[in-house]
């Protein structure tokens, strides 16, 4: 996979910024848990049969259904800061009362080989006093990121069960207490959950389960994933679910770390949280990065924030049963009241492969004014125009409004406080049911800033393309043309001959008539891939640009065996910046770019895959703010009914599982814990979330996680202890 060989080649930087120098129930009343007697079985042989042992009767955190439920029984969804305690004892003690001041309700406290028992004791005392729940790990060069099983032993038997045992052992903090065993420990490069190298790690986390709960030990143990911790694949394939039997207390929580390229996207973050849920772990995010670290593969840390609150969608599973009449429009309320002239509204859509098959179910998208309540859409399409199984992002220029597709009489465009969906059956097949999932509803500005792109609508516009660099391929290999391709209302055919596995097209923009600063927009371009190339994997495709002075720059490549098939795929580099540059040429200036291009790669395809690949608004985007966004987080509960036409009444559309907010195709509210407070060096500077060790100075980053909308004083709820 591209993504591994990707990690193998920033593994030093990976080592450098991660870890280195469910909704409530009814009840708050805790499961019964299976607490461990360690008086009942043989200690194993490395515990000091001798030693404190904790009391087997403490109130402790535990995990029940996917949740973490605090001493108490209280469902604790966790909102916290890494400390890099272990780093410099002294100075990082002064962090905890700050620390606390932001809400944090856990801090994961770094121990070192040379963390004494004081030093932790001291730690533990100012973490409980702050009432947050502490979660010390040990973390050292040749455990993080490591798979040497004796140097973990060796360190557990000298650390948890020897020097730092009598303190852990202490009635006092039982309450407040999660072990993280290793920091990142275990295999690197695999990143598949049907592979069998991963036995070994599981076999060590057996081994250390039994010796922390012969230890006598009940608390939570966190387990990090291999792989820098970014290999969250380790807890699939039936792995988590084997150390959960393995663990007699039944109280093990799985911690991945969001870092480079597994997880540098809104998607792969979703997708690799709900892989975990729907296999019924119980997981955080134990470190995440992001502001910059590891570009151009940086994790946007505040879009995992938001879907740690739940990430969802509106969905409707309509009762259909008049194909001809049957019709729902659902609406929310602005803040306020909107002009939407020259805006730009979007959707995401989501249906089922037998809809888009029908073909029939026609969807518009409509907002309304304050003043009269009029209608108008701006959007209107079948759902036959959807690729299935996936999101399709649907927007509209609103321009002047006179291209949207129905405007009421008494419709006043510059008042607009009301945004829906309609959904109407059109003569659909009866057959045909299920749900339909919108997301991400959104209006955005007019564009600012200069802007170069071709929408192919007229064929004269490939007379602005032309070749720019070949590969193993002749002039007359390629052929450029223009076609109504797929549907789509013109577009750049490349039909290639290709020669070998190593050939490359490059083919650039020209006749733009002033040189552009690019920081802050957008380039994007609609691409059309045959199942071929999906299938074998090793195209890659990238968007470049040039400068004035001619030297290149890429922003990194999508692989085709990301994309979707026979289909259209938006490949999109937004908001701009020189760290999100994959490749530059020595000298390259952001600010005077005159040209631009799409660049296609074999990678090692064989030359018979072929087919042609299309190219479609391809360009330049200028920058829009957004006005207003419904990423439906949580709830929808703004969202309401506003018209029912056929057999699909008022009653029948407001039925309990009919129209609300689903979590079904993404992933359920999680935790995190951010790195770090303080002590950040090098390309990682920029993850320190404070300025100072003891006191609240938040730097840039610091001000998002702890008072962003989706940050720890939004989102955190306070742990209770026993008393």
């Amino acid at each position: 996979m591209q993504k591994r060989t990707l990690y193998v080649a920033v593994m030093a930087a990976m080592l450098a910024g991660c870890g280195g120098g469910g909704q409530q129930g009814e009840s708050f009343s805790a499961p019964e848990q299976g607490f461990y007697d360690p008086s009942a079985v043989t200690p194993d042989p490395d515990v000091d049969p001798e030693a404190p042992v904790p009391p087997a009767d403490a109130q402790v955190l535990t995990v029940a259904d996917q949740q973490l439920l605090d001493a108490t029984g209280k469902p604790l969804m966790l909102r916290g800061i890494n400390l890099q305690y272990g780093d410099n004892p002294e100075a990082r003690l002064s962090a905890v009362a700050p620390i606390g001041e932001t809400q944090a309700n856990v801090v994961r406290l770094q121990l070192r080989r040379d963390t004494t028992a004081a030093q932790l004791r001291a730690a533990l005392d100012a973490i409980v006093a702050q009432g947050m729940v502490a979660m010390p790990m040990l973390w050292e060069e040749d455990i993080t990121c490591s798979n040497d099983e004796s140097v973990l032993l060796a360190d557990v038997d000298a650390l948890w069960f020897s020097e730092w045992l009598p303190v852990l052992a202490e009635a006092k903090y039982q309450s407040y207490l999660m072990i993280n065993i290793a920091n990142e420990w275990g295999p690197s490069n695999i990143f598949a959950a049907d592979s069998g190298e991963y036995a070994d790690w599981v076999s060590t986390y057996e081994s250390l389960i039994t010796g922390f709960r012969d230890a006598g030990f009940n608390v939570p143990l966190v387990i990090d994933a291999p792989g820098c911790g970014q290999d969250y694949y380790a807890f699939l394939g039936g792995r988590a679910e084997q150390l959960m039997a393995h663990d007699p207390a039944n109280n093990i929580l799985f911690s991945a770390h969001a870092y480079h390229s597994t997880w540098d996207t809104r998607d792969e973050i979703s997708q690799a949280m709900q892989a975990l849920q729907t296999a019924g772990l119980p997981a955080i995010v134990g470190e995440f990065g992001g502001s910059g670290f590891q570009a151009p593969n940086v994790v946007p840390h505040q879009q995992l924030m938001q879907l740690a609150e739940g990430d969802g969608a509106l969905a409707f599973d309509l009762p259909w049963a008049d194909s001809q009449s049957d019709k729902v429009l659902w609406r929310a309320v602005l803040p306020e009241a909107v002009d939407i002239s020259d805006k730009q509204i979007s959707v995401d859509i989501y249906v089922s492969e037998d809809y888009v098959n029908d073909g029939q179910t026609l969807i518009k998208l409509f907002v309304k004014d304050a003043a009269n309540w009029a209608y108008a859409s701006f959007k209107e399409l079948t759902v036959g125009e959807l690729t299935p199984g996936q999101w399709n992002t649907v927007s509209a220029d609103i321009g002047d409004g006179s291209a949207m597709p129905f405007v009421a009489d008494n419709f006043d465009i510059t008042q607009v406080d009301k945004i829906g969906v309609e959904i109407a059956a059109n003569d659909k097949s009866g057959t045909v049911m299920g749900p339909i999932y919108f997301d991400n509803y959104t209006i955005k500005s007019a564009a600012s800033g200069a802007a170069v792109a071709d929408t192919f609508v007229l064929a004269s516009a490939l007379d602005n393309w032309e070749s720019d660099y070949l590969e193993g391929l002749g002039e007359s290999d390629v052929v450029v043309t223009h076609d109504q391709y797929q549907a789509s209302d013109g577009a750049m055919l490349f039909d290639v001959n290709w020669q070998t596995d190593a050939d490359k097209i490059l083919w650039r923009r020209v006749n733009i008539a002033e040189a552009m600063d690019i920081s802050g927009m957008t380039m994007r371009a609609k691409v059309w891939v045959p199942q071929s190339y999906v299938d074998d994997g090793n195209l890659i495709i990238k968007l470049f640009v040039k400068d004035t002075a001619w030297a290149y720059a890429d922003f990194g490549s999508f692989s085709a065996s990301e994309l979707n098939g026979n289909a259209w795929n938006t490949l999109e580099f937004a908001n701009i910046s020189v760290g999100d540059i994959g490749y530059a040429a020595d000298g390259f200036n952001l600010s005077d770019v005159d040209k631009l291009g799409i660049a296609f790669e074999a990678n090692g395809k064989p030359a018979a895959v072929a087919g042609a690949l299309a190219v479609d608004e391809l360009g330049v985007y200028g920058v829009r703010d957004t006005l207003f966004s419904e990423p439906f987080v949580a709830n929808a509960e703004h969202w309401e009914f506003d018209w029912a036409e056929g057999s699909l009444t008022e009653a029948a559309v407001k039925a309990e599982g009919v129209v609300g907010f689903s979590t079904e195709l993404s992933a359920a509210p999680f935790g995190w814990v951010a790195w770090s407070w303080k002590g950040n060096g090098g390309d990682a500077a920029g993850l320190d979330m404070s300025t100072s060790e003891d006191s609240v100075e938040l730097t840039e980053r610091g001000e998002q996680i702890v008072n962003g909308q989706y940050g720890i004083k939004a989102t955190a709820n306070a742990a209770d202890f026993p008393e």
